[in-house]
């Protein structure tokens, strides 16, 4: 049972029995001494009740009060929010192990496609053809199909698809990119963020994403939200 508590379980049991009581004292003779015994029983009940109520929403983190005189009051903390991020960015830009870091840093799932869970190393073309720059458009098509494209390109989908969020690293090319707008189109968030304040063109399209971040401290603080 999806809802199913022992606390709300002992509470309405709790709630039942008093009713019961009640109800059953009125069939009684009217012996006042006994009426009110049964009642201050049943009224014991409802109290005891109610403290399941409180530690019913304790143990679901929601706001509970319990007054016998003195009142007992539970304020949750708002819990820390935490994402399952993939940062996207180039093999080239020297900033990308500082942002995992910080990002892994603040309690984030971070994916790093330079070191995969998987435990295979990193993708570069010139794994598979030293002369890769060299390609034709025909012999690039062909090379899609490679195994270690295949391999790689498992890795990163897969983690894509598990995380809720991009963080889109600047300076980055082509794939950062192309992986950045499939989280947008995918509904998810995309925050791009600007390290290097002198190697960055201004670019309209970013208005798709959810925010462009000036610093690291400012995605982390935007993270939290």
């Amino acid at each position: 049972m999806k809802d199913f508590s022992i606390y709300k379980l002992m509470r309405w049991l709790l709630i039942g029995v008093a009713i019961f009581m009640i109800i059953a004292s009125l069939f009684i003779q009217p012996y006042w001494h006994v009426h009110k015994s049964v009642w201050e029983a049943a009224g014991l009940l409802f109290l005891l009740a109610g403290l399941f109520k409180f530690m019913e929403n304790v143990e679901n983190g929601k706001p509970a009060k319990f007054s016998t005189g003195w009142t007992i009051e539970f304020i949750p903390h708002k819990r820390k929010k935490i994402h399952k991020i993939y940062v996207a960015s180039s093999w080239r830009n020297t900033y990308y192990p500082e942002v995992v870091s910080a990002l892994r840093d603040a309690g984030h799932d971070v994916y790093d496609f330079r070191n995969p869970p998987s435990g295979d190393p990193g993708f570069h073309w010139t794994d598979v053809d030293e002369h890769c720059a060299d390609w034709s458009p025909a012999e690039y098509q062909a090379n899609l199909s490679h195994p270690l494209a295949e391999r790689q390109f498992k890795n990163d989908i897969e983690a894509m698809q598990s995380c809720d969020a991009c963080v889109l690293v600047l300076p980055c090319g082509r794939s950062a990119h192309t992986e950045a707008g499939w989280f947008a189109g995918q509904g998810k968030k995309v925050f791009v963020l600007i390290p290097d304040k002198d190697s960055f063109e201004p670019e309209l399209m970013y208005k798709l994403f959810t925010k462009v971040c000036v610093s690291l401290e400012e995605l982390v603080e935007e993270l939290r939200r």
